[in-house]
């Protein structure tokens, strides 16, 4: 079983961190995409014809939850195996393809994302949370969680940031209303690049922030941007120990100033859930442990 937490309160409240009022979690769903034509195809299912994605929001909205969780999937290319990607790329449909983005295509997948996410939001009323993630799309099978990934870098002509990050917080800010709350994770069980790259993320945060708002500066309170993790091997391939960050020669104060400015973390938590929340406390206890290896208590 697949389930984002946000844990802003539990985690940055012990350790005072952060001091903001909790909005608290709940148990959601998630909207899965994978392909550029489950936001572009027709289908016609129980008596509607929609995009995939506005299916999969009914069917959210059949759950009584009042967020609902976006995990926008595009991939990357490592054919030396290096985890530095040699380019992004995107699935246009449901075949094994993985075609290289262009400008052009980063805009057509924004438009087309759009109206799914307009549609959960002036429509369904929901709040929103984004679980941003890349798979591999070639054939190294690389996991995400170690690719050492740059979000500012242009690999093969595009950023991570371009390929990912503008499309959504384009289409949010358009999406976006007074009432609206806004969970923006700026990857989804991407440890690595968080650990090697702090400065950058740190430089996203306020931009990610007002890109969603826009001129909606009064808004402010309700756009949340943090960071979404795995819950163990937040090193990549390796768990944090204190021989290995000393090793990897990470900049442990940026990693340091990076948790105490996000709004929430969340981690990518794989339980036996038997529905009671005593089923998640492993999962967050490792990820507590290997976060004390790099930010302390």
């Amino acid at each position: 079983m697949w389930l984002a937490v946000i844990l802003a309160v539990s985690l940055m409240a012990s350790r005072g961190l952060h001091t903001a009022q909790a909005w608290g979690t709940e148990l959601s769903s998630t909207v899965s995409l994978f392909r550029l034509s489950e936001l572009t195809e027709q289908e016609y299912i129980d008596g509607k014809t929609a995009s995939r994605c506005e299916h999969m929001v009914d069917r959210a909205g059949l759950t009584g939850s009042s967020k609902i969780n976006f995990m926008v999937n595009q991939y990357f290319v490592d054919n030396n195996e290096d985890l530095v990607p040699d380019y992004y790329c995107y699935k246009p449909d449901a075949s094994k393809e993985c075609v290289m983005f262009t400008q052009d295509i980063i805009e057509r997948w924004t438009e087309a994302f759009k109206p799914c996410l307009k549609y959960a939001v002036d429509t369904m009323g929901f709040s929103i949370a984004f679980t941003p993630h890349l798979d591999d799309g070639g054939t190294t099978g690389q996991w995400r969680n170690a690719m050492l990934i740059n979000p500012l870098a242009k690999y093969g002509g595009f950023s991570y940031t371009e390929i990912m990050l503008m499309p959504l917080t384009a289409a949010m800010a358009n999406a976006l209303m007074a009432n609206t709350l806004v969970w923006f994770a700026l990857q989804g069980e991407m440890s690595a690049m968080v650990y090697h790259y702090p400065v950058e993320h740190m430089r996203l945060l306020p931009w990610a922030k007002q890109q969603i708002l826009g001129n909606n500066q009064g808004w402010a309170s309700n756009v949340r941007i943090g960071l979404s993790t795995n819950y163990n091997k937040l090193c990549g391939r390796e768990t944090c120990t204190p021989g290995n960050v000393i090793t990897a020669m990470y900049n442990l104060p940026a990693i340091q100033q990076l948790y105490n400015a996000v709004d929430f973390v969340g981690i990518s938590c794989y339980p036996h859930y038997n529905g009671v929340l005593k089923d998640f406390e492993h999962n967050i206890q490792q990820y507590d442990s290997e976060l004390q290896v790099c930010i302390g208590k």
